[in-house]
């Protein structure tokens, strides 16, 4: 899935949405990923709810992915003190 550009608060909302369908529809130990390399605004609660649906993936053994973030990604991950998830959730 193509995260938007603006992942501002009515976004995050969506997202919300959408990752809940995801981690019903992934099987356990597979990946769902979203690609994020177009992100060029990032609130808090878009980030919250990243870091959230992963550790949600992460119970049912499933994983979250951010494949390509870019720096604004990168950026919010880091503002909010949540370096080691990120790099968890980017690893290959």
């Amino acid at each position: 899935m193509q995260l938007p550009v603006d992942m501002g608060l009515f976004q995050a909302r969506e997202l919300l949405g959408w990752l809940h369908k995801a981690l019903g529809d992934t099987p356990v130990r597979q990946t769902y990923t979203l690609d994020a390399s177009q992100v060029g605004k990032m609130c808090t609660p878009a980030v919250q709810v990243l870091i959230a649906a992963a550790l949600t993936f992460q119970k049912q053994s499933k994983i979250l992915r951010l494949a390509y973030p870019s720096s604004v990604v990168a950026r919010a991950f880091s503002d909010l003190g949540c370096q080691s998830l990120y790099h968890q959730m980017t690893e290959s």
